[in-house]
């Protein structure tokens, strides 16, 4: 189990990174959800992933990510730090997923450590059936 002093690290972690999850966020937000809208009236929904890939990876980044540099160059004058602004955003898409998976799990330990020092019935129940089945699986 989770332990409070655990869940106020992982909070307190969240709060730090943040601003490097917002700036993914915001520089890879038209890219990652320009699906969206041509994934609204498919008949079909085998076809999501790929109008996820087609117009995501295929389309939208490299469009994207061009217009990005182009902006960035004519607003600071200078392509390599246009260059560097392109390289932090590329690297950001991964720290946001993993932020946003990091954000997810303790939003989970958070309430999974709620209804364990509330002495909820249900949880204990859960706890009971689970100690059983890997009793009778030897485990």
């Amino acid at each position: 189990t989770t332990s409070t002093f655990q869940l106020v690290l992982r909070f307190f972690w969240l709060l730090l990174s943040f601003p490097v999850f917002l700036f993914g966020f915001i520089n890879n937000f038209v890219p990652f959800y320009a699906c969206e809208l041509p994934k609204r009236n498919l008949q079909d929904k085998m076809f999501t992933s790929t109008i996820n890939f087609g117009v995501s990876v295929i389309v939208m980044f490299p469009l994207c990510y061009l217009l990005l540099f182009v902006l960035v160059a004519l607003i600071s004058h200078s392509c390599l730090f246009s260059l560097g602004y392109l390289v932090a955003s590329f690297i950001t898409i991964f720290v946001q997923y993993g932020w946003r998976k990091y954000a997810i799990k303790t939003l989970s330990l958070c309430r999974y450590h709620r209804y364990e020092r509330g002495k909820n019935a249900l949880l204990a129940k859960i706890k009971s059936a689970r100690q059983s089945i890997l009793s009778n699986l030897g485990l």
